[in-house]
């Protein structure tokens, strides 16, 4: 690969390969850090309600909204599993009496 004239140096095509690398890695964090800022406000957004039990004066880091959201997820997964095991209850109970009566 030729060399070129930067600014009155010349570069091998080796380090502009380099330089090139690293202006992707840089775009390439940059995209990533983008995107989980922007889950993280679609995560406040949907959890609203959850967040208005925290208020506070001062501005929610990320770290308090993922703290939040597992605390959230958490609260529901046990609502789940106490629904689905009351559901298993009933449903024991109704086959129990099905049997007894017939």
């Amino acid at each position: 690969m030729a060399p070129c004239n930067v600014s009155g140096t010349y570069i091998t095509g080796c380090e502009t390969n380099r330089e090139n690398y690293k202006l992707r890695k840089l775009m390439v964090e940059k995209m990533r850090r983008d995107r989980i800022n922007t889950s993280i406000e679609k995560l406040k957004g949907i959890l609203e309600k959850e967040f208005e039990k925290h208020h506070s004066s001062t501005k929610l880091e990320k770290a308090d909204i993922l703290e939040m959201a597992v605390s959230f997820l958490k609260k529901q997964h046990q609502l789940q599993l106490k629904s689905e095991s009351h559901f298993c209850l009933i449903a024991s109970f109704l086959c129990t009496c099905m049997c007894l009566s017939s």
